[in-house]
C-alpha cells in the first residue's frame, strides 16, 4: 500500500500510482530498481516519452562493476523473454531512454510527469516494481505546478544534471537492429562482443578499484545472484589482481569471454578463418629493420629496391592521376593522390604510430584505415582494383564484401563476420602488406560493434601490423565523431564520362602499372623512419603523409614529370566534407529556415529546422546534426552558435563550400531592392559629380583673369 501526501494542499490523497500518472504524456524518473516487465507492460502504453535512470537493474547486485561485467547475461534474459518488439522499438526511436548508475549509486525515487505546461513531481520510497506499487508499505509526496514553480524547476534541473553527468548509457541503441527479433543466445552473443570491445579498449568506465572489488568476491554455491558469479569469472579472465587488463590477444580473449558467458551461437556461423585472405606479400624483419618480400607464403629473401623506377613508370603514374580529371565530370586528382600517398605509407603506418608514441603524442591520430567513400559508380572500386592493387604488386580483385556469400547481408551473424574478418586482417603480426576491402556496406560505419573495432584498433593496436584500404558508398555527412580521427577518408563522388568520351583508356592504363614506384617509396621511407631525425619528426607531426609526398615528388622530378601543386597538396577531409554536404543541405532546405536581412548583406542565420530533428541533442542542447555540420566549416565561418541556429559569414561560407550559395540566395531575395538601391546610388553619384563641376566652374569664374604676361610667368 502506497501512502500519498499532497504537499501543496497538505492533505493525503486516496489513489494508487497508476491513477496518479493517468493522463500525463511524458515521464522522467529515477528508480533504484525498475522491473523491465513494469516498464514494458505499464509505462510504455501510458507515456509517449520516457527517460528513466536506474539505480540498479532488477535482480542484480548494487555493484556497478557487476552490472557492467554481467550485462550480456542479464539483458539477454530480459530482452529475449519479451513477446513483442515494442520495448526495443521504443528504445530505437528514443521515446524510451534508459540510463543507469555510473560512479555513485542512485537510491533516489523521483518521478516527474508532464502534460503540456503542467507538471507533477513525486518523490518517496517507491520503486518502479509491481511489488512496490501493490504489496509493500511505501510513501510518496506529490506536488503539482508549472515549470516556473521553484520546486518543479529545481527537480527538473536536478534530474537533467543527473542524466547528463551522473549516469551511463544502459544500452547503445545502435546495437538494437542486431538483436531485434532474436532469441536469448543471439542477443547474448551480440552483447558479449560489445562487452569484449569495451574491456579491450577500457571504454566501460570502470575504475581499477571497482574491478578489484569484484575480483575479491569468492563465488559460492549459495550466491544470491547468478550475475555476481558471471561478473567474477569475467573479471578473472580479463584482469590481473591489480585491476589491469591482461595482455591476451583479442581473438583468444574473445573466446575466453564467450566461454564465461556460455554463448551457444554455432561457431561455424561466426568464424571466418575459412575465408580466403589477401596475399601476405610483405613482412617486416625486425632483426634487419627491412621489409622482406614473400611469395606463396615463403620468403624470397629479397628486400625492397630503390633504383628500378623508369621514366615510363613515372609517366604512367602521372597519367593515372590525370585520368581523375580528364575522364570525370569533376576534378578529383587531389583525392586520388591522397589515396596513393596513404597506400605508399601503409606498410609503415605502424612505425609512424610508434614514433608518435615515443614523442608522447597520441598514436590514434595516425589512422590505420583509409576509406574511399562516395556515391556509387564514381570510380572508387576501379581505383582500388585497377590502380591500387597492381601498384602494390597484388593480383586479382579485392574481396567484394557486398556480393561475397560470406557477407551476404549486413545483419545478425553477417555483420559480426565482417567485423571479425576485418579485425583478423589488421591483427596479423609483422605483416605490412595493406589489406583491401571492396564495397564495404555503409552500415558498417554505423554499427556499434564495428565502431568499437575501429576504436580499439586505433587506440590499442601496437606492434607491426598492416593498414586497411576500404571502398564504400557511405556518405561523408554521417561520419561518427569516434571515427573521424581514426580513419583517413577520401571523397570520390564525381561521375565518369561515357567510355567513348574518356580521353584516357583506363583499362589499358591499368595493365601498364608496376610496383616499382611503390617499392622505392616504401624503402626510402623505411630508411628515414628507422632513426627518425628531428626535422622528419616535425614533418610527420604536421602531416604524417609529408615524407611520403616528398619522396614521391623527388622520383617524379627525377624523371621530369610535373603535377599541379594543388594535386600534390592532396584532399583536405574537412574541406571535402563541407563541399560534399553543405550545398545539398542548403539547397534542399525550406527557404524560410534560412534567415537574412536586407540591411545586413554579410551574415545569414541557418535555423535548426534545416537539420534532422531526430538526431538528438548534445549536452549544451544543440541539435547534433547541426553541430556536426558546423564542425565541417573552417574557423571564422560560424560567427555564433545558439541552441536553435547558426549565424554564418555569407562570403566565408560560400568560399568554404566552393559555391556562391548563400550570396545567390541573398541577391535573389533582395534583387528588386538591389536594383533600386543601385539606381539611387548612381543618381546620388551623378548629382554629387554635377555639384562638384558646378562648384569648380564657379570658383574659376570668381578668380580674376590673368593677362598675357601673367599667363606666361605665372603672375
Amino acid at each position: 500500500m502506497v501512502a500519498i501526501y499532497d504537499i501543496k494542499t497538505q492533505a493525503p490523497i486516496s489513489a494508487n500510482f497508476k491513477e496518479l500518472t493517468e493522463g500525463y504524456e511524458s515521464l522522467q524518473a529515477i528508480s533504484f530498481v525498475a522491473s523491465f516487465s513494469t516498464i514494458d507492460k505499464q509505462l510504455l502504453p501510458q507515456f509517449q516519452q520516457i527517460q528513466l535512470i536506474l539505480g540498479k537493474e532488477d535482480s542484480a547486485t548494487a555493484s556497478r562493476a557487476v552490472e557492467v561485467l554481467s550485462k550480456p547475461q542479464q539483458l539477454a534474459k530480459q530482452l529475449g523473454s519479451f513477446e513483442n518488439e515494442t520495448f526495443l522499438n521504443r528504445m530505437l526511436d528514443e521515446s524510451l531512454q534508459l540510463r543507469f548508475t555510473k560512479d555513485r549509486l542512485f537510491h533516489t525515487k523521483l518521478y516527474i510527469l508532464r502534460k503540456g505546461d503542467h507538471y507533477r513531481v513525486m518523490q518517496g520510497s517507491m520503486n518502479l516494481t509491481d511489488r512496490a506499487q501493490n504489496h509493500n508499505h511505501e510513501m510518496l509526496w506529490v506536488y503539482d505546478g508549472t515549470a516556473s514553480d521553484e520546486l518543479v524547476s529545481h527537480h527538473l534541473d536536478l534530474f537533467q544534471d543527473l542524466w547528463d553527468n551522473e549516469s551511463a548509457e544502459f544500452l547503445d541503441r545502435k546495437i538494437i537492429p542486431d538483436i531485434m527479433g532474436q532469441g536469448v543466445d543471439q542477443i547474448k552473443y551480440v552483447l558479449t562482443n560489445q562487452l569484449t570491445d569495451e574491456i579491450i579498449e577500457g571504454s566501460h568506465g570502470l575504475k581499477r578499484e571497482e574491478i578489484q572489488a569484484v575480483l575479491e568476491v569468492e563465488p559460492e554455491t549459495d550466491v544470491q545472484y547468478e550475475l555476481e558469479t558471471i561478473a567474477v569469472e569475467t573479471a578473472k579472465v580479463s584482469y590481473t589482481s591489480a585491476g589491469v587488463r591482461k595482455r591476451t590477444e583479442p581473438a583468444k580473449f574473445r573466446e575466453q569471454i564467450k566461454q564465461v558467458m556460455k554463448v551457444r551461437v554455432a561457431e561455424g556461423e561466426v568464424i571466418v578463418d575459412e575465408i580466403e585472405r589477401h596475399d601476405d606479400i610483405w613482412r617486416y624483419d625486425t632483426d634487419r629493420n627491412e621489409i622482406v618480400v614473400f611469395k606463396d607464403g615463403e620468403s624470397t629473401g629479397s628486400v625492397l629496391s630503390t633504383d628500378e623506377v623508369t621514366k615510363t613508370d613515372a609517366e604512367v603514374f602521372a597519367k593515372v592521376i590525370e585520368s581523375y580529371r580528364a575522364n570525370k565530370f569533376k576534378d578529383e586528382r587531389a583525392s586520388l593522390m591522397t589515396g596513393f600517398l596513404y597506400l605508399m605509407t601503409s606498410p609503415l603506418i605502424w612505425r609512424i604510430r610508434e614514433i608518435f608514441e615515443e614523442h608522447r603524442l597520441n598514436r590514434e591520430n595516425i589512422p590505420v584505415f583509409l576509406v574511399m567513400m562516395g556515391q556509387g559508380l564514381s570510380g572508387k572500386s576501379d581505383a582500388l582494383n585497377r590502380y591500387f592493387r597492381p601498384f602494390v604488386g597484388a593480383e586479382g580483385k579485392a574481396i567484394d564484401m557486398s556480393t561475397d556469400p560470406n557477407f551476404s547481408a549486413f545483419s545478425g551473424h553477417q555483420s559480426q563476420r565482417r567485423v571479425k574478418y576485418i579485425e583478423g586482417e589488421i591483427y596479423q603480426d609483422k605483416v605490412v602488406s595493406p589489406a583491401f576491402f571492396d564495397e564495404v556496406d555503409p552500415k558498417l560505419f554505423d554499427n556499434p560493434t564495428a565502431i568499437n573495432m575501429f576504436k580499439a584498433i586505433g587506440n590499442s593496436r601496437v606492434g607491426i601490423h598492416p593498414a586497411g584500404i576500404m571502398v564504400s558508398n557511405a556518405s561523408m555527412s554521417g561520419l561518427k565523431k569516434e571515427l573521424q580521427k581514426r580513419i583517413q577518408y577520401v571523397s570520390i563522388v564525381g561521375d565518369f564520362l561515357e567510355e567513348d568520351d574518356c580521353p584516357i583508356d583506363y583499362q589499358k592504363l591499368s595493365t601498364q602499372i608496376t610496383d616499382r614506384i611503390y617499392r622505392e617509396v616504401v624503402s626510402r621511407l623505411n630508411d628515414r623512419l628507422i632513426n627518425v631525425s628531428e626535422e622528419d619528426f616535425k614533418l610527420l607531426r604536421k602531416d604524417y603523409l609529408s615524407i611520403t609526398r616528398e619522396i614521391l615528388r623527388d622520383i617524379m622530378d627525377r624523371h621530369g614529370i610535373e603535377l599541379d601543386d594543388d594535386v600534390w597538396a592532396g584532399s583536405d577531409y574537412i574541406k571535402e566534407r563541407a563541399r560534399s554536404n553543405w550545398p545539398t543541405k542548403i539547397l534542399t532546405a525550406d527557404p524560410s529556415h534560412i534567415l537574412m536581412m536586407r540591411s545586413d548583406s554579410k551574415t545569414a542565420t541557418i535555423t535548426e529546422h534545416v537539420f534532422k530533428p531526430n538526431t538528438g541533442y548534445n549536452k549544451t542542447g544543440i541539435n547534433e546534426e547541426m553541430d556536426a555540420y558546423a564542425n565541417m566549416l573552417p574557423r571564422g565561418v560560424v560567427l555564433r552558435r545558439a541552441d536553435n541556429n547558426l549565424q554564418v559569414d555569407i562570403d566565408r561560407f560560400d568560399k568554404a563550400v566552393g559555391e556562391p550559395i548563400l550570396r545567390t540566395i541573398w541577391e535573389d531575395r533582395f534583387r528588386t531592392d538591389l536594383t533600386v538601391d543601385a539606381v539611387k546610388r548612381q543618381q546620388d553619384a551623378t548629382q554629387e559629380t554635377l555639384a562638384q563641376v558646378v562648384q569648380l566652374l564657379a570658383e574659376r569664374e570668381a578668380k580674376p583673369k590673368k593677362g598675357l604676361f601673367g599667363r606666361i610667368f605665372g603672375k
